[in-house]
């Protein structure tokens, strides 16, 4: 009786790594079909010459699109290095890129704050 229980345990663990290895999978893939195409669009949009002449916040957000178009191809990339030495270091490059655009939604945010809160001072 106890192997069988045990021979279960086993069973649904392992269905249960394989559901969230394809689910992660499946994320990686649909993020990477959405997100390229999206931050490229986003990134001719914001910096074109005329959007960033006129609006500073347009810079900024540029700039976010292109760091999350990075950050989308690296973890597209982990994904094909999975267990591979190769995998630490574009892991860490992910952290840090999440941690500039991060950086970029609070510069965004600080600049924002300024121009609404000094709106004569600001040119």
């Amino acid at each position: 009786m106890r192997n069988r229980v045990l021979s279960f345990v086993y069973t649904a663990a392992s269905a249960a790594i394989i559901y969230k290895s394809s689910f992660l999978l499946i994320v990686t893939w649909a993020s990477f079909v959405v997100g390229v195409p999206g931050n490229l669009l986003s990134a001719v949009a914001w910096l074109r010459a005329d959007m960033t002449s006129r609006n500073s916040s347009a810079v900024y957000l540029g700039a976010l699109s292109i760091v999350e178009l990075a950050a989308v191809n690296l973890l597209v990339l982990r994904t094909w290095f999975a267990d591979h030495p190769v995998d630490i270091a574009m892991s860490q490059a992910v952290f840090m890129l999440f941690n500039i655009a991060a950086g970029i939604i609070m510069a965004v945010s600080v600049q924002q704050f300024i121009v609404y809160r000094f709106p004569s001072r600001v040119s």
